[in-house]
């Protein structure tokens, strides 16, 4: 930051009711360059749920994701809740 400082005055006849000296400061800073929007939303091809062969298979993924989940939960390993909430 001390680069950024460009004249420091000291006003010693400003009267504050304190002993402390009035400090006056040029500051040049160089503002960093704003980030592009990115756009996080995922788009699904929902269409492509009508085809049966790719609806079976999107079934039996989601089925496997949750069924390792309720495994973890039987071995007596803690799953926390979206409330917060242990279960």
């Amino acid at each position: 930051m001390r680069t950024s400082l460009q004249d420091v005055r000291v006003k010693r006849g400003a009267t504050i009711g304190s002993d402390h000296h009035l400090v006056v400061a040029s500051l040049k800073i160089k503002l960093a360059a704003r980030k592009p929007f990115v756009n996080t939303r995922w788009k699904f091809d929902v269409m492509k749920l009508r085809d049966p062969d790719t609806k079976q298979a999107f079934q039996i993924e989601l089925q496997n994701r949750f069924e390792s989940l309720f495994l973890q939960e039987e071995e007596g390993e803690k799953i926390r809740n979206p409330s917060g909430r242990w279960r």
